[in-house]
């Protein structure tokens, strides 16, 4: 029976295989070669693109490397040829000067020949003329000089005879030429006076003016400072009493609203909306003494104390400042964190974090949200609009949002303003206080000058209309002349001097010259042969010099035209390497996607064969325990026939023993 029941298993089990197990095997066998060939077929594909990449890149590098090799000889070119212009221009500039000083001998030659000099400022003239000239140039410097003397002689006599009639008529203007004298000393006193005063009327005016202008500025300032207050006063009140005797007030530092000032007047609404009621609330420095001023400060209104010893401040972390400001910038907007729009006195940060530091200012509703969104942080826009991390959002109607923190901002610029205008009207008001003793003394003697300047004119005037005026102005005028032709009498008389050795030097150098001329003449055709030799032979150097300077330009020329193509390969290859690229990372996504199909195919076969194994191994685990049990039947009848043969035996024995 159990070889039956084991018979029946195994039966059953080698269907299951022959049915099911094998054909399942045979189709992911089938299904895992084929997905294998595919990704070796793929795979040996993408080598191969690989290698076309490998290749491209190689023939990118080496088009690259011509670039960088054609720049290079073009440097190299470029120096060669600094170097070769400079010896190039050298030639032709030493064939220029050859041929210059050839020039100047022919010229000199010709001059020789003529006899004529050569010398600074006698040019074409024969030495002859230049003796003439000398001669004559003397001979008038002689004649102007007895001219000139003929004159003085002259203005002499007739001087004598005006300074007669002036001391005939002196008397008579002696009344006038004293008060002339005394008026004359009069001013030049009023001006000693005048110096000696360390006065300036300038800069007195200046101060004056300035004064002015500061008088009025401080009048309109004064004005918008008194309007803002009273506009403000209902919200910015807070009076207090000392809460003790000798209560120090420097502890209570005041609203928050005046403790900061708006950097920008465009963040006014946005800052507004950030600290709300906050705004109002009073910073002082210890929670004492805010409870002191809460019992015993007899306080008008309800209000909330922030304490900076027991306040924590609020910021927004460092990576939420960066990432909002990278998102900001993507979508062309700003973000700030609103405690960096406002300004304030270092001791009283922790209470300004406190109130500013936990919100970020966005330019824009949409940036807003989207970094509201992202960071988890609270976002105002600059038209007060509120995003919270929670999903509210808040906005609508201005009404006067923002009023009061523009107001404050021109409340204090105009109360800074005010201050400064006022300490400098002071001042200057001071400045003009000294000085007006010195300006009224300075006033006087300028007056008192005017006065003796106009009158010393008038008597000068007077002088001048008399006999003796005339006589005197024609006195002085005579001697000036006489003066003038003196000077020239000095003059001519040098220049005659100088013209006379100058005749005689080149008398001297005409007989010197009859001696030397012909030794000179051949000197000169000597110089000038060997000047024409050397003109030649600098014009062939300079015709050389061009035609390497031309063989230069044209190396130039096919070196850059070298760079344009070793630089329009370098596209091209670039161009081959980007579609290899592209080629490349598209077989390698082919491979992965196709490995991917292969492995599950492959996982799929394996887990089939598992199954196909552990059927195997049971089927062969059940034959055994048939054979086993087989065998155990076989033993079994033996016995069987054993025990049977002895019991016949013991019967066939038993019988016999009966007989």
């Amino acid at each position: 029976e159990e070889v039956g029941a084991k018979e029946k298993d195994i039966e059953k089990l080698s269907q299951e295989l022959s049915s099911e197990l094998e054909s399942s095997h045979n189709e992911a066998k089938a299904d895992e070669e084929k997905k294998s060939k595919d990704l070796v077929k793929v795979t040996s594909a993408w080598e191969n693109k690989k290698l076309a990449m490998a290749s491209a890149t190689k023939d990118y590098e080496e088009a690259q490397a011509a670039v960088t090799e054609s720049k290079n000889a073009i440097t190299e070119m470029e120096k060669n040829i600094s170097d070769k212009i400079s010896a190039i221009q050298m030639a032709k500039d030493e064939a220029v000067e050859a041929e210059g000083n050839l020039t100047r001998l022919q010229t000199e030659y010709q001059n020789m020949c003529a006899g004529i000099s050569s010398e600074e400022g006698d040019e074409g003239r024969t030495l002859p003329d230049q003796i003439s000239k000398a001669h004559s140039d003397a001979n008038n410097a002689e004649a102007k000089a007895k001219q000139a003397q003929m004159k003085i002689n002259h203005l002499g006599k007739s001087l004598k005879s005006v300074e007669k009639d002036m001391k005939k008529e002196k008397s008579s203007a002696a009344k006038l030429s004293k008060k002339r004298d005394t008026t004359a000393e009069k001013v030049e006193g009023l001006r000693n006076k005048l110096s000696k005063i360390n006065f300036s009327e300038t800069e007195f005016n200046a101060l004056d003016n300035e004064k002015i202008e500061l008088e009025n500025s401080v009048s309109v300032l004064q004005e918008k400072v008194d309007t803002l207050s009273a506009q403000l006063e209902g919200r910015l009140a807070f009076n207090y009493s000392d809460p003790i005797r000798g209560f120090d007030r420097s502890k209570v530092k005041g609203l928050v609203a005046r403790l900061i000032n708006v950097k920008l007047p465009k963040h006014s609404t946005a800052l507004e909306v950030v600290a709300g009621g906050k705004l109002y609330q009073v910073v002082v420095d210890e929670a004492i003494t805010g409870k002191a001023l809460l019992n015993n400060g007899k306080l008008q209104r309800r209000i909330t104390i922030i304490p900076l010893d027991k306040i924590v401040p609020r910021r927004v972390s460092s990576a939420a400042v960066d990432r909002a400001s990278s998102m900001a910038n993507n979508l062309n907007s700003t973000a700030q964190p609103a405690i960096e729009l406002v300004g304030y006195d270092e001791e009283v940060r922790n209470a300004i974090e406190h109130v500013f530091g936990s919100t970020l200012v966005v330019d824009g509703m949409k940036a807003a949200n989207s970094i509201c969104d992202a960071t988890k942080t609270r976002t105002v826009t600059l038209d007060g609009d509120i995003y919270e991390p929670s999903g509210l959002i808040s906005g609508g109607s201005k009404d006067n949002l923002g009023s009061t923190l523009s107001r404050i901002s021109q409340l204090t610029a105009a109360s800074k303003d005010l201050k400064e205008k006022t300490n400098r009207l002071e001042n200057v008001v001071k400045k003009l206080e000294s000085m007006s003793s010195q300006s009224r003394q300075f006033e006087k003697l300028s007056g008192d000058l005017e006065i003796a300047t106009s009158e010393l004119a008038a008597v000068e005037k007077h002088i001048s209309q008399t006999s003796y005026g005339m006589l005197k102005d024609k006195f002085d005028a005579m001697t000036k002349e006489i003066s003038d032709a003196t000077e020239e009498v000095e003059q001519m008389e040098r220049t005659k001097d100088e013209k006379w050795d100058l005749y005689n030097e080149l008398k001297e150098k005409e007989a010197q010259l009859t001696q030397d001329r012909e030794n000179r003449l051949k000197d000169a055709e000597t110089r000038i042969k060997e000047a024409k030799e050397l003109v030649v032979s600098k014009e062939n150097a300079a015709r050389e010099a061009e035609v390497k300077s031309q063989e230069l330009d044209l190396e130039m020329k096919s070196c850059q035209e070298d760079v344009v193509v070793a630089q329009d390969a370098v596209v091209v290859a670039e161009k081959a390497l980007d579609a290899a690229k592209e080629e490349e990372a598209s077989f390698e996504m082919k491979v992965g996607q196709l490995k991917a199909v292969w492995e599950e195919a492959k996982a799929i076969l394996e887990e089939v064969e598992k199954k196909l194994k552990t059927c195997h191994q049971e089927l062969s685990a059940l034959s055994k325990q048939k054979a086993r049990l087989i065998k155990k039947a076989e033993s079994a009848e033996i016995e069987g026939k054993k025990m049977s043969i002895k019991i016949t035996k013991f019967h066939s024995e038993q019988e016999k023993a009966e007989k």
